[in-house]
């Protein structure tokens, strides 16, 4: 079609409605553990022995879940929102307590304990949500999900640093299933 000044011209226009974008789904991250050369497989479990601070590529705001078992040790770590050895929120689980630690610039915080009432805590399957500005922590006791802490932060972006597992000394760790399902 041409159209020359001073004419007047009909167009059609069409517009069609699209498909909203579906979600992405589940990342199984296990591929990724499987091949760093520090975790070993055993059966359908990989199998890690130290290396202090083991980290995953970072993805994200999204849910983080795995099941693991503390094979040797007193208590399973992780970390979210890892920028460097002197900043990131610290997580554990022992014997009788889920505990949340800050590490900024270096300095520890004040740990936030709470009882976590698990039968079995070398044995643990945990759920992790990570926003902007929130972190909430789930464990499955008896088939059901429990919420342990739900901790806002404003000013803060949780899902720009890195997740990983922290693993002093000789400390032992086995992970049947760990995947990221973006938010």
């Amino acid at each position: 079609m041409r159209v020359v000044g001073g004419e007047t011209v009909v167009a059609e226009i069409r517009f069609e409605s699209l498909a909203p974008a579906k979600p992405a789904g589940p990342q199984d991250l296990m591929r990724t553990l499987a091949a760093d050369p520090g975790w070993s497989k055993q059966g359908d479990r990989l199998v890690r022995r130290g290396g202090n601070v083991i980290l995953l590529p970072a993805v994200g705001a999204g849910k983080y879940r795995f099941a693991v078992n503390i094979e040797k040790g007193r208590r399973l770590q992780w970390m979210v929102n890892y920028a460097d050895e002197s900043n990131y929120a610290w997580f554990q689980v022992g014997r009788d307590n889920y505990i949340r630690t800050v590490v900024a610039q270096g300095q520890r915080s004040k740990p936030v304990e709470v009882a976590h009432q698990l039968p079995d805590f070398r044995a643990v399957v945990i759920e992790i949500e990570v926003a902007d500005n929130e972190i909430v922590h789930r464990l499955q006791r008896g088939g059901e999900w429990i919420e342990l802490d739900r901790w806002k932060f404003t000013g803060a972006n949780f899902a720009k640093g890195q997740f990983g597992f922290r693993l002093p000394g000789k400390d032992e760790l086995s992970v049947s299933s760990l995947s990221f399902t973006p938010r």
